[in-house]
């Protein structure tokens, strides 16, 4: 049993270190992996522990392996912060090594300091084990907190893990107990076997449960790649089609409503009416033309930050290639509304930006907008209605402002700029 333990422990290291190099810019992985090192050294330390008899070796391998343990249960634990953070698109908490480090320090001197304060075996196990329970019970609960691209069946089946190695030590804490209040016939360290099977199992579940989540992360951020545009992060052509297909099924008659729980369903909403607003950057190509493509990108990527700054819960921003973006508006039903969310968006999205370099540029767009059902439910014909708008304002804009000085063109995205 203890050879078997010990060769579980280094292939866990082994698998460990693959899917840390694997996924090396995945927050997390590098964390468990440091953990798996420890777990050949807590089977070895078990393993010394049983045979080392009287005297003062045992004593001082319960202190390795009460830090031990300690030092492996932080680091998972700092792995799962790290990994569910990432998954609900946070910053790294502590993205530096202050935290952990800290944290890894008091576990690693907290079977010495136990030992020294606590002389009672039974006292000091019972101290031990109620610590380690606390640790467990945190990963298993972050672990079923999980992140929403990792779903509720892996989570389940990491927290088992979690749940035999929690039982095995509470069962071995409620023993030592009743050892402790001078039960008779206890044996202090008859559950310690059952113990070193189920950190065994433990290890080898808890390897697979984080192969199970990586790989979950990694198709979820390639299915993403699909739906988002890369520079400015909003979705992309692909994710609008489905979305506004979802979106004008309950106004297609006979149609069969979406289930509850696919992805993209949505409630019965009172009004499914909604619009459907296009438009483009006036000028766009005169400033990559003259400042560079850079800035081109820098207008770009914040127009995506004001655009998601514009949207409410349901709406959807989308840049379709270009300085091109378009937006479903949802409970928008009249021509009256239509042109109130406009003004709005032109609001939000028009003004002075600052490129990288220090440039300033002025965002200014042509824009245009169609309703859902009231121009059609098709959505070529609806883009058409919003871009047939859309040009038709440009023009405007363009007949109103020329001709005017050249002096003002340079630096400036606007409606006044023939391009």
């Amino acid at each position: 049993m203890a050879l078997l333990s010990i060769c579980i422990g280094v292939a866990t290291v082994i698998l460990m270190g693959v899917i840390w190099r694997a996924n090396a810019r995945m927050p997390g992985p590098g964390y468990w992996f440091l953990g798996s090192l420890l777990s050949p050294a807590v089977a070895g330390v078990t393993v010394l522990l049983r045979d080392a008899g009287e005297g003062a070796a045992p004593l001082r391998w319960e202190m390795a392996y009460t830090s031990l343990v300690a030092m492996l249960l932080v680091l998972v634990i700092e792995g799962v912060i790290r990994f569910m953070a990432a998954g609900h698109r946070a910053a790294d908490p502590a993205r530096g090594i202050v935290r952990p480090l800290v944290v890894l320090g008091i576990a690693a001197v907290s079977g010495p300091v136990l030992f020294h304060m606590v002389s009672e075996p039974a006292l000091r196990l019972l101290a031990q084990d109620a610590a380690l329970i606390l640790l467990i019970v945190a990963a298993l609960l972050l672990v079923l907190r999980g992140a929403p691209d990792i779903s509720i069946p892996i989570r389940i089946f990491g927290c088992i893990a979690f749940v035999m190695i929690g039982g095995s030590l509470i069962s071995r804490w409620l023993n030592t107990y009743d050892f402790y209040q001078g039960e008779p016939g206890i044996d202090l360290r008859s559950k310690d076997g059952t113990a070193q099977f189920l950190f065994t199992v433990w290890s080898f579940w808890w390897t697979y449960a984080v192969v199970l989540m990586v790989l979950k992360r990694s198709q979820a951020r390639i299915e993403a790649l699909t739906r988002e545009d890369a520079l400015t992060g909003l979705p992309n052509r692909r994710e609008f089609d489905r979305v506004f297909e979802a979106a004008v099924r309950p106004l297609v008659p006979g149609a069969v409503p979406e289930r509850a729980g696919i992805r993209g369903a949505a409630p019965p909403r009172a009004n499914p009416a909604f619009a459907v607003l296009t438009f483009d950057l006036d000028g766009f190509k005169e400033i990559n033309d003259t400042i560079g493509h850079l800035a081109g990108d820098d207008c770009l990527i914040e127009v995506g930050r004001r655009l998601r700054a514009f949207c409410r819960s349901g709406d959807l921003p989308a840049r379709f290639g270009g300085d091109e973006f378009v937006i479903l508006v949802k409970a928008v039903a009249t021509e009256d509304d239509l042109a109130a969310v406009m003004a709005r968006l032109q609001a939000a999205v028009e003004g002075p930006a600052l490129t990288r370099d220090g440039r300033d540029v002025m965002i200014r767009l042509s824009l245009g907008g169609a309703l859902v059902p009231g121009d059609g439910i098709n959505q070529t014909d609806v883009l058409h209605v919003a871009d047939q708008r859309m040009y038709k304002a440009k023009q405007e804009r363009r007949r109103k402002s020329w001709p005017r000085p050249a002096a003002e063109n340079a630096g400036d995205i606007t409606g006044e700029t023939v391009v």
